[in-house]
């Protein structure tokens, strides 16, 4: 699996990427790699009580093969180019754009228990959250103007 294809999966179809990725840890490399895929699906079918259709199960167990096969390295370099956050550090600054370093525009608090301010940037018309818990906790939920996930780890140019 290269990286588009990793991006992909993780971009257009989370459910898939994230119960391949739970398939693949929990099941191990060797095992995976000893079933063949009707013993695989047979146990992806098991652990997710029947909740997916044949097809969709068929396209957890193809990711679930393709983690696999990738060196744990290249798995976690990927992870990181896509902007899962593998550490749970907080990302950015208070008022300056992720994506750009321009000024944000804050609209109404969303407030779930801590603070939460929706923004968007001035400059580029990014959008997200910036959240505090007594203090600056980081940015999340970022989109550049066309709606689109900002890979929030991307050092900006």
């Amino acid at each position: 699996m290269n990286y588009n294809d990793f991006e992909k999966l993780y971009r257009s179809d989370a459910v898939v990427f994230h119960l391949a990725m739970d398939l693949f840890m929990e099941s191990g490399r060797d095992l995976i790699e000893s079933l063949s895929d009707t013993e695989l699906a047979a146990e992806a079918a098991r652990r997710l009580s029947g909740f997916f259709a044949d097809g969709k199960i068929h396209e957890i167990v193809t990711a679930a093969k393709d983690f696999s096969a990738m060196r744990t390295i290249d798995l976690l370099a990927y992870a990181s180019r896509c902007g899962i956050n593998l550490e749970g550090a907080p990302v950015g600054q208070p008022g300056v754009c992720p994506v750009c370093g321009g000024k944000l525009g804050y609209q109404e608090p969303d407030s779930r228990g801590y603070y939460v301010l929706n923004w968007r940037c001035l400059d580029c018309g990014a959008t997200g959250k910036e959240c505090y818990r007594k203090t600056f906790d980081g940015h999340y939920d970022v989109r550049d103007a066309g709606g689109d996930l900002v890979d929030r780890r991307k050092p900006k140019e």
